[in-house]
């Protein structure tokens, strides 16, 4: 996870905009953690992190990717066209002009523009920009294993697919944010 930085068209000017790019959201229910970030416009990426209550989360035995579909989707879609922030394609379909990750239960789902959702089949990703970048370092650094390695360890390939993504992409730099599920957040390279 990564600050954006934007770029002035009519002064040239690159200026460092920093909020968070995804955080840990509790279930209010039932107190459960989940992971859920945002890549696009920063209004988008608010609604997200600070305006999106997700529905109720499923049992623990339920099928998440069919929640997701389900139920989720429909939530996010919806706040998001209250919001007035779904655009047009060249075929006039609604879209959000972004995409979102979320995590949740060992388990990574991604929505694209149109919100589709993606069940991630890898123990990691990321949204934005940089994201192939930082999926190709980090499947490099990790040598294609499918296990995580331990937290600590976890750290250390994630700052160094983050600075192959700012190496390769102009527009990505420091502060990298990370965050896990089990309440974990570091900022990297302020």
């Amino acid at each position: 996870m990564m600050s954006d930085s934007i770029t002035s068209y009519s002064s040239g000017a690159k200026s460092q905009v920093r909020f968070p790019k995804a955080t840990i959201k509790k279930d209010p229910r039932t107190g459960e953690r989940f992971v859920i970030g945002a890549s696009g416009e920063v209004s988008i990426n608010q609604l997200c992190l600070e305006t999106f209550v997700p529905p109720d989360l499923p049992p623990a035995e339920a099928d998440v990717y069919k929640w997701c579909i389900n139920e989720f989707r429909e939530k996010l879609w919806k706040i998001l066209k209250d919001a007035d922030k779904l655009n047009k394609d060249k075929e006039g379909q609604s879209m959000i002009p972004g995409s979102i990750i979320l995590g949740l239960r060992g388990s990574i789902f991604c929505l694209d523009g149109y919100l589709a959702i993606i069940a991630v089949d890898h123990p990691y990703n990321a949204v934005g920009s940089g994201n192939e970048c930082c999926c190709g370092a980090l499947h490099v650094s990790l040598k294609g294993n499918q296990t995580p390695p331990p937290s600590a360890n976890c750290r250390t390939h994630l700052l160094a697919a983050m600075r192959a993504a700012t190496y390769h992409r102009s527009g990505i730099g420091p502060p990298f944010h990370y965050i896990n599920t089990r309440g974990e957040k570091k900022t990297f390279e302020k």
